[in-house]
């Protein structure tokens, strides 16, 4: 497959200080435009970049052929020029992150916003209604995807027509990458991802249960974490204006953690 492709969607507004580079990665069976409102309202020394990750909608499908999507995430942190400050991941792109992050080579981040994450404690937490629910419920969560990013424009029966295309495009393969993930995230090493990180959940997410944010939030060994009250698995999208303060806030971690890399 080619390498992700990585451009830049907002150059900083600040011209006073060194802007704060930004990559941007969607979720499964998502796109580029979820991103659309916050880049409308980020704070103005960011740099924002996006990466169109092949698992989108309309993606190349063969990426889910290798049962090891990580190294995707890599090669669109390696694509920001001069390295990324702040990563922002949301949903199966936050654990395939953490997966890198946890000690796999690979150009580091100085911080991460992980949005929406699968994560569980323990392997016990899993058990056979767990699949049922996400194999039977993974149209249900592109039609929400659909329903948000149209701000609920699109008749129901066109929304549910084509999220069953898209289900169908991803296929099994693409929702195993997912569920594999999801499956091992109570192994993954939390304690070797020594950056800042800011963890948001919305009180309403159906797909990765606000417990999973908390969860991921009380493991890690330098966390913050913030629930949307009004908002299910697309924050970002759903309370926009809370979703870019919450990240200009967090921007002093950043600031007092990180000292990038010469290059």
């Amino acid at each position: 497959m080619d390498s992700v492709p990585v451009r830049l969607r907002r150059a900083a507004r600040a011209t006073d200080r060194r802007p704060v580079r930004v990559l941007m990665l969607h979720g499964l069976a998502g796109s580029t435009a979820v991103w659309r409102r916050f880049t409308e309202l980020a704070a103005d020394e960011l740099e924002l970049w996006e990466a169109a990750l092949p698992w989108a909608a309309d993606g190349d499908t063969r990426w889910s052929h290798d049962p090891d999507p990580v190294a995707l995430v890599a090669q669109a942190l390696a694509g920001v020029p001069d390295g990324v400050d702040l990563l922002i991941a949301h949903s199966f792109a936050a654990n395939a992150a953490l997966e890198l992050l946890a000690g796999r080579p690979a150009p580091r981040p100085g911080a991460a916003v992980l949005v929406s994450p699968f994560h569980r404690r323990s392997p016990e937490d899993f058990d056979w209604d767990t699949a049922t629910y996400y194999l039977g419920g993974f149209q249900r969560i592109v039609d929400e995807g659909l329903r948000v990013g149209s701000d609920g424009r699109l008749p129901t029966e066109l929304r549910a027509a084509m999220a069953l295309r898209v289900r169908d495009r991803i296929g099994p393969y693409g929702w195993m990458r997912f569920f594999d993930a999801y499956l091992r995230s109570p192994f993954l090493d939390t304690a070797a991802i020594g950056l800042p990180a800011l963890v948001l959940t919305g009180e309403h997410d159906f797909a990765a249960p606000p417990d999973d944010a908390r969860a991921l939030a009380g493991a890690l060994p330098d966390a913050q974490l913030r629930v949307f009250e009004e908002s299910g698995h697309f924050p970002m999208a759903e309370q926009p204006e809370l979703f870019a303060e919450s990240v200009r806030s967090f921007l002093p971690a950043l600031h007092s953690s990180y000292v990038p890399e010469s290059t």
